[in-house]
């Protein structure tokens, strides 16, 4: 330690500095972006446009993002990372052997990140972008939902919690429709696997009717259907 006192630090390297300031310029693009696309739907997005706003050379943003597809996908995988993370944490936060609570605590989180981020959720589960062609590092991340679910079926299955019989209301596969997916669930019974396919679909779809307005004049309480939704899914999957 210096006499006087003070710490010594180490100078930070150069390339670490290059690094922070491109990831910083990476999330100005990207929360430019989002706004564009939140105004003006996936047409809106526009590397030149977002070189204005930021009074950037259009090189800069070029050289991140060369296209507008690859910012489109930069878009995905901060909405998919941020939907992933919102339901790690509910699920974590759920004790192990409340299986069922835990299942049903993805169902929740997933409802309440959609009301909070509308227009990435549509960019997520609306309208497939016109001419966009979705890179395969994408399943992944948008399989989150899915992942973890998965997860609670392997905690299930040694403990010989999976119902000899699927319970009713379970969706029994044909032979091989759910091949994919079996293989991501080891040890897990087709019709868990299906079941759980056909729970993550309405969660899909029964969150973006109530947010695009579908359920207006129809349902008085959504947040109480959707809730007797999710466990009545739950009691599909043979959990609760």
């Amino acid at each position: 330690m210096p006499h006087n006192g003070q710490v010594k630090t180490q100078p930070i390297p150069q390339a670490a500095l290059r690094e922070e300031s491109k990831a910083a310029t990476q999330q100005a693009i990207l929360a430019v972006a989002a706004k564009q696309h939140a105004e003006g739907g996936p047409k809106a997005v526009s590397p030149h446009a977002i070189a204005r706003e930021l009074r950037l050379a259009p090189s800069v943003v070029l050289r991140l993002f060369p296209t507008r597809d690859a910012v489109i996908t930069g878009l995905l995988i901060q909405g998919y990372s941020s939907l992933g993370n919102a339901l790690a944490k509910a699920e974590a936060a759920v004790p192990r052997s409340d299986l069922a609570g835990r299942v049903e605590a993805l169902f929740l989180a997933e409802r309440t990140w959609a009301l909070h981020h509308p227009s990435t959720w549509a960019l997520l589960y609306g309208l497939p972008v016109p001419d966009y062609l979705a890179p395969s590092e994408l399943i992944g991340p948008a399989s989150a939902f899915f992942g973890l679910m998965l997860g609670v079926f392997d905690d299930a299955g040694p403990l010989g919690l999976f119902p000899p019989t699927p319970p009713v209301g379970s969706v029994l596969p044909p032979p091989g429709s759910v091949a994919s997916a079996q293989a991501m669930a080891v040890g897990a019974p087709d019709w868990l696997v299906a079941t759980a396919i056909g729970a993550w679909e309405w969660v899909i779809g029964a969150i973006s009717a109530e947010l695009w307005g579908h359920l207006v004049g129809v349902v008085d309480q959504p947040e109480a259907l959707y809730r007797a939704g999710a466990h009545t899914w739950v009691q599909r999957l043979g959990l609760a």
